[in-house]
């Protein structure tokens, strides 16, 4: 359930490009310091926007150090964001969440590939339950809800993306910055973001998990793409609703284009099959 949340490149403004690949890569270069190399490959742009948001929401202290990463090498004066609280948090939800979908898909889809690396993270998810052991017991429980459901063939969409929005939500509860547990425009919109990722991806999914005999809430509902309109734009539309009552000290317009752009864009893509993101 990753890598949906991300901008739509081509509506965004050469300043806030930069921004966000400097954001991007500052997660990257949070999860290195903390977790090393190898746990940097499970970087996903959905982690990447929480560690901007959250830094642009308790207006964080921002520094840049020029990047000289190989994967940017096309690029001139790529900087990275240096690691503040909100990066390295969202570097440890990263890390956690990756470990907990190479485990499942290890289990329900035999992927060799994806038990070897939930065996590499092990580690580093020991050490994020010292440091988060709230966060980690809330996600524990959240994903056995899920699974509990997902074995049950359960064709309610809405009860089990329920299950992955709470847990996006407990992202925003336990992060460094405690006040955000309290802070109902955040939660809301974690939640429904979370709600339309879940959703999203099962779209996403519906042929190919068809084909493999894989669970999928569209699919035991007997659901078609033509019937999902509704639920995933009013996903968006209520996270939206709680981005617009957030107070953000900066890259505003940048967190508004993922949500209101680049998730509306995505959507379409599932639904109606556009190729062209530069449309």
């Amino acid at each position: 359930m990753f890598g949906y949340v991300k901008p739509l490149e081509c509506e965004l403004k050469v300043k806030e490009y930069r921004s966000y690949q400097a954001a991007y890569c500052g997660l990257c270069k949070a999860i290195r310091k903390r977790h090393g190399y190898f746990a940097s490959s499970a970087l996903s742009y959905d982690c990447a926007f929480l560690a901007l948001l959250l830094s642009a929401l308790y207006d964080e202290k921002i520094e840049y150090k020029k990047c000289r990463c190989i994967h940017r090498c096309n690029q001139s004066g790529k900087t990275f964001v240096l690691a503040t609280p909100a990066y390295l948090y969202a570097g440890d939800c990263n890390i956690l969440l990756s470990y907990y979908k190479c485990r499942d898909d290890g289990s329900d889809e035999k992927k060799l590939s994806a038990k070897l690396a939930a065996f590499l993270l092990k580690d580093k998810v020991r050490r994020i339950e010292k440091r988060l052991p709230h966060l980690c017991r809330s996600v524990e429980q959240r994903l056995l809800e899920l699974s509990k459901l997902e074995a049950e063939k359960c064709t309610d969409a809405d009860a089990t993306a329920d299950c992955f929005a709470k847990l996006l939500c407990d992202l925003a509860a336990y992060s460094p910055y405690q006040d955000a547990a309290g802070s109902e425009p955040l939660r809301w919109l974690m939640y429904n973001l979370g709600r339309w990722i879940y959703l999203i991806d099962a779209a996403d999914d519906m042929e190919k998990d068809r084909e493999k005999g894989s669970y999928n809430p569209f699919n035991a509902a007997n659901r078609s793409k033509d019937e999902l309109d509704f639920p995933l734009y009013k996903s968006l539309e209520q996270a939206n609703n709680g981005l617009a009552l957030l107070e953000l000290k900066r890259d505003a317009e940048l967190i508004e284009n993922i949500i209101a752009k680049g998730c509306v864009y995505r959507t379409e893509l599932v639904l109606k099959e556009k190729q062209d993101e530069s449309l």
